[in-house]
């Protein structure tokens, strides 16, 4: 290469040196200019899709990556509410991540920050952005959400925009409405270190709590942990937003995210812990229900299209410890997977776990021996007949040593029973020989025994409280038809409900119920001809009509040992719905045809028992029953 040319080559790569020397620093001498306007024009286009005005002071950028605005606010359109104002923001960002065009927050000063909490509508306010947001809508229907490329996209926008310090000052969230104020006021808030802690001043209608709040934020690292100390009970908002009191002396949550951006799996390491929890709702249970202390310990793998809690999660209630496994699936229709072993443990641990307000009838019972639990569900809801459900609380030399607030034997001897109507009692009565209108076990015709045996529950003197089989399918049943159709109880755990239970139909009851028929038939406390015989005495077969003497006497001026065949199988057909009897029947008194199969099926079913002889099932007719008495005065003569 020549002299003449090296100094050509020279030259020119001075030049182009100087050309971008000259280029960087003029793009450094306008960068605030330039931010501005790209700031504007972004906050300008959010603003208008939402229906909204805003703007700012000033916009500088200090540096190579601190921006720093004053007097940033956002107001309605018209701009009757000021929804958002921000006296000054300064954000550093990181350099590095920025040349890649990716936002990484290193660090935030905020100060004099009110927001106003409203529901946003979002409107493309032109018709390239109506058309782009309608494509955008029917891709989204075509492909399936990807859990993993979602939980990159919300765990990337939670820790890269979160720094690693921040100073916020005089910070205050307000809400407002015709029956709620409320405001959150945030002092100051430093975050150093990646440890904060801060105190909030809640005020709901005048009434003013301060919480403590503290905790640790490691972007770097993916780790979350939050300590929340409210100083007073109940927590704001939620009662007059839902009907609800909730209370707790401290809540503590953490998480650790543990995947990188290539991963086809998503682990997260979380954990919670709930001191002194209170709650009361109606739908929950008619007291205020008490947990002393609940943790977690969990670890959730996240796929793309399920979601899987592993067993080596730790679920604490209390004294009670539980590992569930747990998956989620979209294949394409939901599929739902739950496991669950509780090996051997002493069983104690479950009574003395029971949460106070949910269990009243139960609290204070005292027991010894061991017991273990095994639970398996599996549903496609594409397919609810395929149901698989198997429960099983098992036992190993239990005993009760005591009964806590409800002897739950009081069915042995005479008690008294109370009746309700919606909720409120009608009638109390004894049920024994003391109550005019009881009747023995050995006073009811068998025929008639059979006969609601096999119409309520065909094995109840076999099974142990419970029918597997007939949870299961009563379960899909309800499934298909999204709502509680079918309830699948024996006759145990209607006497349990009836016995021992408010008539309010919550969770808290259910799981009650389970629990008191399991203990009274494993234990024995009741034996079964005496469960019968109470379920025949206080059986409703008509409004206001209890027991088998008043409802013979009501539909037939008899008693019960001068039934006929086709009576004690009418009775057994209308204990299921008692207070609609009279849809049986046509305006004129007379059975409708369309009883007649029932009628058919349930004495096949009695000959095959011995009760009726094939001859004798073949003369039983619908034709054959006359009501007399205040059931005919119901009919037009």
């Amino acid at each position: 290469m020549t002299p003449t040319i090296r100094r050509r080559i020279h030259r020119t790569l001075v030049v182009c040196a100087l050309l971008i020397l000259a280029g960087l620093a003029a793009a450094y001498a306008l960068r605030s200019s330039m931010a501005t306007h790209v700031a504007r024009s972004r906050l300008e286009r959010i603003a208008r899709s939402h229906q909204l005005q805003a703007g700012f002071g000033s916009l500088s950028v200090e540096g190579l990556s601190t921006l720093h605005i004053q007097q940033l606010w956002v107001t309605g359109n018209p701009p009757t509410d000021t929804l958002l104002s921000l006296k000054t923001l300064k954000v550093k960002l990181r350099f590095l991540p920025l040349l890649r065009q990716n936002l990484e927050v290193e660090a935030i000063v905020a100060d004099s920050l009110n927001l106003l909490l409203k529901s946003l509508q979002h409107t493309p306010s032109t018709g390239e952005e109506r058309e782009k947001a309608e494509a955008r809508a029917e891709e989204g229907s075509k492909e399936e959400t990807d859990y993993v490329r979602e939980a990159h996209r919300f765990f990337r926008l939670l820790f890269d925009l979160l720094p690693a310090d921040a100073t916020l000052s005089r910070i205050h969230l307000n809400h407002a409405s015709d029956s709620l104020s409320l405001q959150v006021a945030l002092p100051r808030l430093e975050l150093r270190q990646h440890h904060f802690h801060t105190t909030l001043q809640v005020t709901e209608n005048g009434d003013m709590q301060a919480w403590q709040l503290r905790g640790l934020l490691h972007p770097a690292a993916r780790q979350l942990q939050l300590d929340l100390i409210p100083t007073a009970s109940p927590l704001p908002y939620i009662g007059r937003r839902f009907g609800a009191m909730v209370g707790f002396d401290s809540l503590s949550i953490g998480m650790e995210v543990a995947a990188d951006e290539t991963s086809e799996r998503i682990t997260l390491l979380g954990n919670t812990s709930l001191v002194g929890l209170r709650m009361a709702h109606q739908r929950l249970s008619s007291s205020t229900v008490a947990i002393d202390r609940t943790s977690a310990q969990f670890t959730l793998h996240i796929h793309p299209t399920a979601m899987e809690l592993d067993s080596c999660s730790s679920f604490r209630l209390n004294q009670l410890e539980l590992h569930p496994y747990l998956r989620v699936e979209r294949l394409p229709a939901w599929h739902l997977l739950l496991h669950l072993h509780k090996p051997w443990f002493p069983s104690q641990q479950l009574f003395a776990s029971l949460p106070r307000g949910l269990f009243s009838n139960l609290q204070g019972m005292a027991t010894h021996g061991e017991l273990a639990y095994d639970l398996h569900f599996d549903l496609n809801l594409s397919q609810p007949d395929s149901l698989q459900l198997y429960s099983a609380l098992h036992r190993r030399g239990f005993g009760i040593d005591h009964y806590g607030a409800t002897p739950l034997d009081r069915m042995s001897e005479e008690f008294l029973y109370t009746a309700y109507e919606e909720g409120e009692p009608v009638r109390t009565f004894p049920i024994g020989p003391s109550w005019e209108h009881f009747i023995p076990l050995s006073q009811v015709p068998p025929l008639l025994q059979t006969a609601v045996l096999q119409s309520e529950d065909g094995g109840f003197f076999y099974h142990q409280g419970f029918l597997p089989d007939a949870l299961r399918d009563a379960l899909a049943y309800d499934i298909k038809l999204r709502r509680f159709a079918r309830g699948g109880s024996t006759i145990s755990m209607q006497l349990v409900k009836n016995v021992f239970l408010s008539r309010e139909k919550n969770l808290a009851r259910k799981l009650e119920e389970a629990l008191i028929v399991w203990l009274i038939e494993q234990q024995r406390l009741t034996s079964k001809e005496r469960m019968l015989e109470v379920y025949f005495n206080i059986a409703e077969w008509g409004p206001l009509v209890y027991g088998l003497r008043e409802a013979t006497q009501f539909y037939f001026e008899k008693t019960p040992q001068q039934l006929t065949p086709e009576e004690c199988i009418f009775l057994a057909t209308i204990i299921p719905r008692p207070k609609h009897w009279w849809w049986s029947f046509t305006p004129e008194g007379i059975l409708r045809d369309n009883q007649e199969p029932h009628f058919r099926l349930l004495a096949e079913r009695l000959v095959v028992k011995g009760l009726l002889t094939p001859e004798q099932a073949e003369q039983i007719s619908i034709h054959h029953l006359q009501l007399k008495g205040e059931a005919a005065r119901r009919f037009k003569p």
